[in-house]
């Protein structure tokens, strides 16, 4: 068994520039979800009929394999008319409709070592919201609205909290520029420069 100091707690990183200088509207009330749909897909799909009773304007944009959505939770999908399905696509294109995008909404039970997605939703300047739970709560304690685990429990909570949120726009911008501030340092060029300070340095 290898000591415990041979071990360094890493993180991934984004390239930045897909999500800046680019000139695209953000849409209030707009969702995205682009994960596998087995990470959350059929709660993010309770939530959102109730998030739609609150607030009219919203609508939900789903980035996903069909295949690999249970039946029961593509019945659902089919039957909002706020609700839009999409194969997935290329990830310069998914970058620009995260910008398109108002709030990142991930009530998930997957256990995800760090959540790519997370940060790239930050980098965007979409509201977080998601599950302190696992590789997430690393990333977005602080930065966002974060319910305890498991979901499954916690989903009316998580509720609770992004009706504040959203309802106290001062709240919601300050949630969304500490996240971006974060995220936009997250690039490869510093993550390089963490390895070679607190890797290759020792």
């Amino acid at each position: 068994i290898l000591p415990e100091e041979n071990f360094i707690m890493s993180r991934n990183a984004i390239f930045i520039d897909r999500f800046t200088n680019k000139n695209v509207e953000k849409i209030p009330f707009r969702f995205i979800y682009s994960s596998s749909p087995d990470r959350g897909l059929s709660y993010l799909m309770n939530m959102i009929q109730k998030i739609k009773e609150r607030y009219e304007k919203t609508t939900l944009y789903i980035f996903a394999n069909k295949e690999l959505i249970d039946i029961d939770t593509l019945k659902i999908i089919e039957s909002l008319d706020y609700v839009t399905l999409s194969h997935r696509i290329p990830q310069d294109q998914l970058a620009i409709e995260f910008l398109k995008s108002d709030i990142w909404l991930y009530p998930t039970d997957f256990e995800e070592t760090y959540c790519i997605t997370a940060l790239e939703a930050m980098a965007a300047k979409c509201l977080i919201a998601t599950v302190d739970f696992c590789g997430l709560g690393n990333i977005v304690q602080g930065k966002g609205i974060v319910c305890k685990e498991p979901i499954e429990e916690n989903i009316n909570d998580l509720l609770s909290k992004l009706f504040f949120v959203l309802d106290k726009p001062t709240l919601k911008e300050y949630f969304i520029n500490k996240a971006y501030n974060w995220a936009k340092d997250q690039t490869y060029e510093n993550l390089a420069l963490e390895w070679e300070r607190d890797v290759f340095s020792k």
